[in-house]
């Protein structure tokens, strides 16, 4: 399925020939949490479509919690005020529950400090749990000259070694290059487990 807002499903080929079978989480309480899920929360919206019930989301955005607000018809139907919250990763879980999955899609890079939000990913997942992850990647002296807040990775090997040093083995990676911008020249697409 091709699909340029959910990149998750896109990506559940890197999974095949492992030991995560994705789609027999179908229709059980396999509990997800979108870190970042934007004004659209897209990710909730499709896997719950799909039969991931249980796939809960987080931003920090006051933009995304007015958008969540707004869209009263989709936040009735889905009732989904008890799966969205407005939080900062930073502080820790937002939900009195653990995960057995992650996804975070350009968020880590707007973290203040990454390796804390990780280690609350971290925390947060179940044992074996698995995490989605993209992140783009840059020199760091052209990011920091285009925004000086984000927090970069220059190529795909430095961000496999930051989640590897924080307790996680990769499961599959690729990189996507971005034709299309000179600050963004790339981006690497990450499944991880936690070890």
């Amino acid at each position: 399925m091709a699909n340029n807002e959910n990149r998750i499903i896109d990506d559940l080929y890197m999974l095949e020939g492992t030991d995560i079978n994705f789609e027999s989480y179908k229709n059980s309480e396999f509990y997800i949490l979108d870190i970042g899920c934007r004004a659209g929360a897209t990710v909730i919206k499709d896997l719950r479509k799909l039969g991931y019930a249980f796939t809960y989301g987080c931003d920090i955005g006051e933009q995304a919690h007015e958008a969540w607000k707004s869209n009263s018809q989709w936040w009735q139907e889905e009732k989904l005020t008890d799966f969205i919250k407005k939080a900062d990763i930073h502080d820790g879980n937002p939900f009195d529950f653990k995960f057995h999955m992650v996804s975070i899609s350009h968020t880590l890079e707007h973290c203040y400090d990454p390796e804390k939000a990780v280690k609350v990913i971290h925390d947060l997942l179940l044992d074996g749990g698995i995490v989605y992850v993209i992140i783009p990647f840059q020199t760091k002296d052209e990011l920091y000259n285009h925004n000086p807040h984000y927090v970069s990775f220059e190529n795909e090997e430095e961000h496999i070694k930051f989640w590897e040093n924080n307790g996680f083995e990769v499961i599959n990676h690729k990189v996507v290059n971005m034709h299309n911008t000179q600050i963004i020249p790339g981006e690497s697409r990450l499944w991880l487990q936690k070890i």
